[in-house]
């Protein structure tokens, strides 16, 4: 336990430090720097690399920490939090030059099933034809649907970072931890509009909540699904209900928009603050409930 808080600081301090560094980084160079637009949540430029930032940080120190530990549970969670590494990648990708949507689901599509693949393997549970394309579909929409939240300040990194907090309670296991505290660090500058985590940080978070969410149906550990289904539950029905609407209005449902919930009620309360202090009570009491009664 002594280790894992001693990484889990410098998980934190490291993200505060290349953060705060970044920031100005991104802006001399113009990297990664969004440009508002009338779809846009933001009214000056911001540099989006910030989920370059909080995963590769964590993914070094939890490599490392791998070294340091002859855990097996460990190690198989750990690769579940390194797996979407393709993801990111070309999201990272799209953060610097726009990729296609094809594109971008293809590589999707492909690394969810080597994902199941993966999830097989370490289960040691024979996972039907029926079941594996139901786990794709849920990992690719919580791919895309993590990346359709993430518009306004602080709201998809603090939901993460306490997810992933609530999850190191439900399984122990030390990689969710040492992801939520880099988040953390990167969450004091997004909280206030300095810096966005992009396309690499938002995707990628969304497949690896998909991915362990298959994972955790597929040992049984039920309490650790319940738990994450019901956090991310105000991300999971926003972005469902509004594909929806928009589906049966016949728009183009990959043509970005300001429709979301949450973003109509930042402009209703003129705060993003606001809307982020609501999904923290909402989470606050889903943890309060899930302490009582999980």
């Amino acid at each position: 336990m002594d280790m894992i808080v001693l990484f889990s600081i410098v998980a934190l301090l490291t993200s505060i430090i290349a953060t705060f560094f970044s920031i100005s980084f991104f802006n001399k160079k113009n990297l990664f720097v969004q440009k508002p637009n009338n779809r846009s949540s933001h009214s000056t430029p911001t540099p989006s690399g910030g989920g370059i930032i909080f995963f590769l940080i964590s993914w070094t120190i939890i490599t490392i920490f791998l070294f340091f530990l002859d855990n097996p549970e460990f190690i198989r969670v750990s690769f579940l939090v390194l797996l979407p590494i393709p993801v990111f990648a070309i999201s990272l990708i799209d953060d610097f030059k726009e990729v296609s949507a094809k594109t971008r689901l293809i590589i999707q599509i492909i690394s969810a099933i080597l994902a199941i693949f993966f999830i097989q393997k370490i289960s040691n549970i024979s996972i039907d034809i029926f079941f594996t394309i139901i786990a794709i579909l849920i990992i690719v929409w919580m791919t895309n649907l993590y990346n359709f939240i993430d518009g306004i300040n602080g709201y998809a990194a603090f939901g993460a970072s306490i997810t992933l907090m609530a999850l190191f309670f439900y399984t122990n296991e030390s990689s969710f931890i040492i992801l939520a505290f880099a988040i953390f660090g990167f969450l004091i500058f997004n909280i206030k509009g300095l810096i966005f985590m992009g396309d690499s940080g938002s995707a990628t978070l969304g497949f690896m909540f998909g991915l362990l969410m298959v994972y955790f149906f597929t040992i049984g550990n039920y309490k650790a699904l319940v738990c994450e289904i019901i956090l991310l539950a105000p991300f999971i029905f926003d972005a469902t209900y509004t594909l929806i609407k928009r589906f049966l209005r016949g728009e183009n449902i990959l043509k970005p928009h300001k429709e979301h919930i949450f973003q109509k009620l930042a402009v209703k309360w003129n705060s993003h603050f606001a809307v982020t202090l609501m999904l923290f009570a909402y989470q606050l009491l889903v943890l309060i409930a899930a302490r009582l009664f999980l």
